[in-house]
């Protein structure tokens, strides 16, 4: 990765997928002086690659739709030069729910492709995943490579002259007519802070008198044994929600938990492995449970992200709260982003 630079046109705080897309979204319109700042070792390290890896489409509701349909779209058809391999697989997923009709309608508003099917299709197609509803099936979702898009946007940003710069926590932050950002490797002064922090956002709010209603909330993955091969992804959306999804040779599987907790702490609750064998198929309840982990999704004020200027703070803009949906809203984020850096308040 880079040194660190004594000065920026834009800091952003945070290497997770929000920070990265910014910046590589900023470069990519031929904006300068954008220096990353990561507190870890690693870029992508916290939530960005401790996820499911999944492209879907269509979201709880309108306004997340918006940033999750571009970004799926995007993913689906990259730049030209972005990345030499595929980003999602055409695994596709089923979206399980006793009353479809809403789904759909909001699937057609926002152009995603989907289409009706029954629990005995399901189960038909794919043997294994025996289900007691029937739902929507959208062709374009699947999983996606964390490692490409990692890649992707750090390659393309740094190209354009971007730095990356790692174990670079940010612990003050001062303001007399430039931002004076002290780090655990210097100090660097920028004109604009950008805080892509993910779970620590409201902390870093807190640093500056910016906003701090920022609620970061844990979920719990699980790895079963069970080879599905080339099935789909299979989420039902209805009370007492679960997903699955194929991974190699195993599938990765959660009870779509949340409970609040602070950032960075993600230890296994074990309540969580009833909750999970409670709500999944029949068939999958004794299933070998391999590994388990936990990663936080962050929820700005309850509502979508906050991607823009700060009300109090007029050099803080922010690209945070992106509540779960952070790999594929990513690249819909990052040019919303740099489109609010770019026209200025």
């Amino acid at each position: 990765m880079d040194a660190l630079p004594a000065d920026a046109r834009y800091a952003i705080i945070g290497g997770g997928f929000a920070g990265l897309a910014t910046a590589w979204a900023l470069a990519d319109a031929g904006v300068d002086g954008v220096v990353v700042l990561e507190r870890d070792s690693r870029l992508c390290g916290h939530a960005s690659s401790h996820n499911a890896a999944m492209c879907r489409a269509l979201a709880e509701d309108d306004a997340w739709t918006a940033l999750t349909a571009a970004g799926a779209a995007w993913l689906r058809s990259p730049p030209p030069g972005f990345t030499a391999r595929p980003l999602v697989d055409d695994r596709g997923a089923v979206l399980l729910t006793g009353d479809p009709a809403p789904l759909a309608a909001a699937a057609a508003r926002h152009q995603i492709r989907c289409a009706a099917i029954t629990a005995a299709e399901v189960t038909a197609r794919w043997p294994g995943l025996e289900v007691d509803r029937g739902g929507l099936w959208f062709p374009d979702d699947g999983c996606v490579d964390l490692d490409a898009l990692t890649a992707g946007f750090v390659d393309g940003a740094r190209r354009r002259g971007v730095r990356c710069v790692v174990d670079a926590g940010v612990t003050a932050i001062a303001h007399d007519g430039r931002a004076a950002l002290t780090t655990t490797k210097g100090v660097l002064r920028a004109d604009v802070v950008v805080a892509a922090g993910g779970a620590w956002s409201g902390a870093l709010g807190a640093l500056v008198g910016a906003a701090t209603d920022f609620t970061p909330k844990k979920r719990h993955l699980f790895a079963l044994r069970l080879d599905l091969g080339a099935a789909p992804i299979v989420w039902n959306v209805d009370a007492d929600e679960w997903y699955v999804r194929p991974d190699g040779g195993g599938v990765l599987a959660s009870a779509c938990d949340h409970t609040t907790s602070a950032p960075g702490e993600v230890e296994v609750d074990d309540a969580v492995r009833a909750t999970l064998r409670a709500r999944l198929p029949a068939a999958m309840r004794g299933l070998t449970i391999e590994r388990a982990w936990a990663c936080q999704r962050t929820y700005a004020g309850g509502g979508p992200p906050r991607i823009g200027w700060d009300a109090r703070v007029p050099w803080w803009c922010w690209v945070a709260g992106l509540g779960g949906h952070g790999v594929t809203a990513s690249p819909a984020v990052g040019v919303r982003a740099a489109a609010a850096l770019r026209d200025g308040r």
